[in-house]
């Protein structure tokens, strides 16, 4: 059993298959790597399915890093005045389908969408955060915060470079990476509605159901009555 491993068993006994990798460590007498192993923590449940999505998924894993480099591309492009606002749209509008395309393969409720959502945008914008995805070791939900108007998915060296070029520029840059933040908003509201929506009609079958069921025993009972 090795420690990547740890991240992709099963989660449950994740605490279970930590502590017997540690008790092996330490009984080969390497006390140092036991003692890290056992310092290791839980993932929650969405990097848990993160992880699972990084590492059984290499084709949307690799789309969505690469649609993130992109992204800072653009990003820089147009703060060096070397390219159009339609170019950063594209490049945000290839992260949020890489996104959502590693959401589609991920096992997770409709509540925990939304989490997901922001700890892959957080894969774009920290290192760290990416060094975890890409070696399946996520452990904990990570939330994207606009960094100086900048859309999510900029690396975080991206974002902070110094803008070329005057002040117009630059606004103008933010200007652009704003409205594609809002499109990402758009479309991330969209999904949310959706899946509240697929959650009240799944409701209302369950209760159509259980009319049903008790409708069924009433007929049952009143012909009992009539024989």
């Amino acid at each position: 059993m090795r420690t990547a491993e740890l991240y992709l068993g099963d989660l449950e006994d994740f605490v279970w298959r930590r502590n017997a990798l540690a008790k092996e460590l330490r009984q080969a007498g390497d006390e140092d790597e036991a003692a890290q192993v056992a310092s290791l923590k839980k993932p929650s449940k969405v990097a848990w399915a993160l992880n699972q999505v990084s590492a059984n998924e290499g084709r949307l894993r690799d789309e969505l890093l690469a649609a993130a480099a992109a992204l800072g591309k653009a990003q820089e492009r147009l703060m060096a005045g070397k390219a159009e606002r339609s170019e950063l749209r594209e490049a945000a509008e290839r992260e949020q389908a890489a996104v959502g395309a590693l959401l589609d393969g991920a096992d997770l409720s409709a509540g925990a969408i939304e989490r997901a959502r922001q700890t892959l945008h957080a894969v774009a914008l920290d290192e760290e955060v990416r060094r975890q995805f890409e070696q399946h070791r996520l452990v904990t939900d990570h939330e994207v915060a606009a960094l100086g108007g900048l859309a999510a998915g900029v690396a975080p060296n991206r974002a902070r470079a110094k803008p070329a070029g005057d002040g117009a520029k630059r606004k103008e840059a933010q200007r652009a990476a704003r409205e594609a933040e809002v499109h990402r908003a758009d479309a991330e509201r969209s999904v949310e509605e959706a899946a509240a929506e697929a959650e009240r009609a799944q409701r209302r079958l369950r209760e159509a159901e259980r009319a049903l069921a008790t409708a069924t025993k009433e007929a049952e009972a009143a012909r009992a009555r009539l024989t």
